[in-house]
């Protein structure tokens, strides 16, 4: 008498807990340059951001500064960065709040703007994942795009 024992086929869903997890594991590998942190607090640096010139593609140098906290913050020059994906080829910033307020008591207008200048630079603002508000009664909000030949 011959005897044989099945296992079930499980082969299709560890294909499929392995397509799951990719993304993951792409995620949390570190791609930064020999010698080069892969960190800035606890944001992943990876390449072809670095931190400083020479861990670094053009355009993609950023800092690492160290508060007396001891907490630390990336920035590219004044823009700080929150999260950098490859996965999705994002970047999250920190983005300032330009203001205006007039003040009727000093028939005056206060105002603070914040601009950011992407020419020359690989980075692009997303037209699906950024949100553009304004606040207040009768309130004016604008983005001014440069019209120059060699920008798209």
């Amino acid at each position: 008498m011959r005897c044989t024992i099945r296992f079930p086929n499980y082969s299709h869903l560890l294909i499929l807990i392995l397509l799951l997890t990719i993304p993951n594991i792409i995620e949390s590998m570190t791609n930064t340059l020999p010698g080069c942190p892969d960190r800035c607090g606890n944001i992943m640096v990876p390449y072809p951001f670095g931190i400083g010139t020479e861990c670094s593609f053009k355009g993609f140098t950023l800092n690492c500064t160290t508060y007396q906290n001891g907490t630390s913050k990336l920035f590219l020059n004044r823009i700080e960065f929150l999260s950098i994906s490859l996965l999705t080829a994002e970047a999250r910033i920190n983005n300032h709040v330009s203001w205006q307020c007039y003040n009727n008591t000093a028939n005056k207008v206060t105002h603070s703007d914040w601009w950011m200048n992407l020419m020359s630079s690989p980075y692009r603002f997303s037209d699906s994942r950024n949100k553009f508000i304004t606040i207040g009664c009768e309130t004016l909000a604008y983005i001014g795009i440069s019209n120059n030949v060699n920008n798209y």
